[in-house]
């Protein structure tokens, strides 16, 4: 069996990880190889340099390094291994839903396990078709995306999150944004629009109560006219995972969503990166992805 590890460059294994790797290495059964990520979405371009020789793609990373790989193995046509996504991450939102591996186990016992459909979010804008794997934040995530970016490589991953989070609190202005899903048009100002495939993002806040990953649809949350000490106000609520009753706050199930600036540009924070558009069309990829973790239930 051809085994393609990509990791995170700048992330260490956990001893039982680097453990799990030796017997893989040793192991006459297993060709297994291992990439480092050097720079933004290298391991996008790992994938579709390697993809074609490689029965399994272990992730070792957080929600960007599996987006990278997502967008790697959708972005052309060709055979999508199956994954098995191991956390080494800042947040691990993504993987939040599923059980911890069991690394004691042998390894092709791990790798020959049945799979789980892993349904992707597709945004097309009029520059480009990306995916994601968790949640797209447009508005006040995407001020802390933008900020992020300037910090992330003096200050590091979380603590530029951390700073980036706090500056965008002060600096951050509500966005006059259109929405429309289902048979609802809306314009109006929002602090953010939460298009979600998980229920958590920013390392442990429940955005989308209730919202399970494996439902194959979106959950919205808007948050319309609100201020940022009501957001504050409610972190708490956040991290209980728990839905907050207020009017400006809603919570709603689609297959697609389109959000739009009125004739300039927005932002929005997705699986940690930036992205900037006119528009934001949201629809599920038309193929998922399989993956080797368990579901929890």
């Amino acid at each position: 069996m051809r085994v393609l590890t990509i990791k995170h460059g700048k992330k260490k294994l956990k001893p039982h990880v680097s453990a799990f790797f030796k017997r893989c290495e040793m192991d006459p059964a297993f060709h297994f190889s291992v990439k480092e990520t050097q720079f933004p979405k290298h391991a996008e371009t790992l994938v579709k340099e390697h993809r074609s020789s490689a029965d399994v793609i272990v992730v070792v990373g957080g929600d960007g390094t599996i987006n990278e790989v997502v967008n790697g193995l959708l972005s052309e046509p060709g055979d999508k291994p199956p994954l098995l996504l191991i956390e080494a991450g800042t947040g691990n939102d993504l993987l939040r839903n599923f059980e911890a591996i069991s690394f004691d186990r042998p390894p092709i016992e791990i790798f020959n396990q049945p799979s789980s459909k892993l349904h992707i979010g597709q945004i097309k804008t009029e520059k480009e078709l990306h995916y994601f794997v968790n949640i797209a934040d447009v508005g006040f995530g995407g001020k802390v995306a933008e900020t992020m970016e300037k910090m992330r490589v003096t200050w590091g991953a979380l603590v530029s999150y951390v700073v980036a989070v706090i500056w965008a609190f002060f600096r951050y202005r509500n966005k006059s944004l259109s929405v429309k899903f289902n048979q609802l048009e809306e314009e109006k100002s929002f602090f953010m629009i939460a298009v979600c495939l998980g229920s958590t993002l920013g390392n442990g806040m429940v955005i989308a109560p209730g919202k399970k990953r494996r439902d194959g649809q979106f959950h919205v949350v808007r948050l319309g006219r609100i201020k940022i000490w009501h957001y504050l106000l409610y972190i708490n609520k956040l991290m209980q995972g728990k839905r907050i009753n207020h009017p400006e706050i809603s919570y709603d199930e689609t297959m697609n969503i389109s959000i739009s600036g009125e004739g300039c540009e927005i932002e929005a924070e997705v699986d940690g990166e930036r992205l900037s558009a006119t528009r934001f069309t949201f629809t599920l990829a038309p193929n998922p992805i399989y993956i080797l973790n368990t579901y929890k239930h």
